[in-house]
């Protein structure tokens, strides 16, 4: 997710917007227990949500256009 997000800032910046995230219920994890304890983030359903009925889909252009309606934008 680091790499996805947020790869020229550090890991720790991305842990606590991750967990800032998590806090308000828009993304949760999961611990990989043969992956070396990895832990791999998702969007929630709130997330989703939120993104499909929101005003515009178009991300900022690091992460191209909404996954979620590829239709828009």
């Amino acid at each position: 997710m680091h790499r996805v997000i947020a790869p020229g800032v550090r890991i720790e910046q991305t842990r606590r917007q991750l967990a800032w995230l998590r806090q308000e219920g828009l993304v949760d994890r999961v611990t990989l227990p043969q992956a070396g304890r990895t832990r791999a983030w998702f969007p929630t359903a709130t997330a989703c949500s939120s993104l499909a009925s929101g005003p515009s889909c178009v991300g900022t252009g690091r992460l191209g256009p909404c996954p979620i309606r590829p239709q828009c934008g």
